[in-house]
């Protein structure tokens, strides 16, 4: 009786530890993905500094240039919706 307690304590233990390592990997599979969306435009554009540019980095570098743009309107808009109202 006593060690069938003592297989349930452990099987609830290792239970906790499985849990806890997957969601520990869930998290750094999620922040890696966060980490390579974020990244993109800066190896893209390091790529085409250095010289090393195919069509690909050629592109993304683009489209990061594109975001920044789309960004920076859509910061000015606010800034300026937000001065009209004051």
């Amino acid at each position: 009786m006593i060690s069938a307690i003592f297989n349930l304590i452990g099987a609830c233990g290792h239970f906790v530890w499985e849990l806890l390592c997957a969601l520990l990997h869930l998290g750094g599979s999620l922040l890696s993905a966060v980490f390579t969306v974020l990244a993109w435009p800066f190896k893209a554009t390091c790529s085409l500094l250095s010289g090393a540019a195919s069509w690909v980095s050629l592109f993304l570098g683009a489209c990061g240039v594109l975001a920044v743009l789309l960004l920076a309107l859509a910061l000015l808009a606010a800034f300026a919706r937000h001065r009209n109202r004051g």
